[in-house]
């Protein structure tokens, strides 16, 4: 039994590599190799805080402009198809009147605001 013990000690000791002085540089070329034209940039943009700071300023204002253009599409289609659906309800026969007093508010309601309906 005492020769299984020793098998694995010996084992592990085989595994564990250093490096030489010599196997350091050959480590140090694969490094910079494996950096690449993005991850230097990076590099370059972290020890430029402002221009890093300035772009990412940037992307916010123009990811915020994106939002802002965005949802007030959105919610114009939004209204025009609540106003389609609405003006389609107001032909059924059991609630077509309900709906018709509902859109005359909000007509009323908007010429009192000024805002130009179709």
């Amino acid at each position: 039994m005492g020769e299984t013990e020793r098998k694995p000690k010996e084992e592990k000791k085989e595994e564990i590599e250093f490096l030489l002085p010599h196997q350091v540089d050959t480590v140090v070329q694969q490094l910079r190799k494996a950096l690449t034209s993005d991850t230097q940039e990076l590099l370059h943009m972290m020890k430029n805080p402002r221009k890093f700071m300035w772009q990412n300023f940037m992307l916010g204002v123009v990811r915020g402009l994106g939002i802002v253009f965005g949802m007030t599409i959105l919610g114009a289609l939004l209204v025009a198809f609540f106003f389609i659906v609405l003006r389609w309800l107001e032909k059924l026969p059991l609630i077509g009147g309900l709906i018709h007093h509902i859109v005359n508010v909000i007509r009323d309601f908007m010429s009192q605001q000024k805002v130009p309906i179709n």
